[in-house]
């Protein structure tokens, strides 16, 4: 089957007032099917749908309380590209959960919860320059160039159980597996038109957002694949996916 994630179905209380987040970042919204908003990122579409519809189309009550069980990652050429959008999520009301910096694997990042609480981490495979000037020069290359775009877009699953997840979407879907590290982080890289989908233990994403792991009810989150027959389905965590055929 190898399914895609074509579209990222995210709640919003106000999709009006998100997308205007959204647009801070330099992220233009623009009007999708059945009154959602769509926001065009790199490899996928981020769909924002009012919170209690979306929780109707996937036939569960609309409450939630604390971690979600899910991030969505955008990821940028530079970390100066990281900062800026950073700064312009703070500035647009966003909570840092962390800070942006450097990681032992190479790269840097940082996570913030959008207005309705969803984590995005911002992250860059580079590191900053060393120099404080070079950091300087850095940043207003990127000011000047305006609101950096993500080059790409991935979505992390926090689940119960890695390898049984893994087995799921690789054996029993047919995804390619990208990467695998033990029990603890698997991803497969599913195409063109796709946003990556990455498997992380629950206790373990929680801890990389800078968050309590503790919390209940709704996602806030459906996946759409436009590839094979109508349908849905749930993963083994109960994350939910809609298959449609591609136009």
């Amino acid at each position: 089957m190898n399914p895609r994630v074509n579209v990222v179905n995210v709640g919003a209380t106000d999709p009006e007032l998100a997308a205007k987040f959204f647009a801070g970042l330099g992220w233009e919204a623009q009007p999708g099917g059945d009154g959602w908003l769509e926001l065009p990122l790199a490899s996928a579409t981020v769909a924002l749908w009012d919170w209690d519809a979306l929780a109707a189309q996937a036939r569960v009550s609309p409450a939630s309380t604390g971690f979600r069980g899910w991030t969505l990652s955008a990821i940028f050429e530079s970390a100066a590209e990281v900062d800026a959008v950073m700064a312009a999520a703070q500035r647009g009301g966003a909570t840092i959960t962390k800070p942006a910096r450097a990681a032992m694997w190479g790269g840097y990042s940082g996570y913030f919860a959008d207005l309705d609480g969803h984590l995005w981490k911002i992250v860059s495979d580079n590191k900053p320059p060393r120099g404080r000037r070079q950091r300087e020069e850095a940043a207003a290359r990127v000011e000047a160039q305006g609101q950096p775009q993500p080059t790409s877009i991935a979505v992390t699953l926090g689940v119960g159980d890695v390898k049984e997840s893994k087995a799921f979407y690789g054996d029993d879907l047919g995804c390619p597996v990208d990467k695998s590290f033990g029990g603890k982080f698997a991803s497969f890289d599913l195409g063109e038109g796709s946003a990556t989908l990455a498997l992380y233990t629950r206790e373990g994403l929680a801890k990389d957002a800078g968050v309590a792991v503790e919390g209940h009810g709704f996602t806030g989150l459906t996946l759409s694949s436009l590839v094979g027959t109508a349908g849905s389905f749930a993963d083994p965590d109960g994350f939910l996916w809609h298959v449609a055929t591609a136009p």
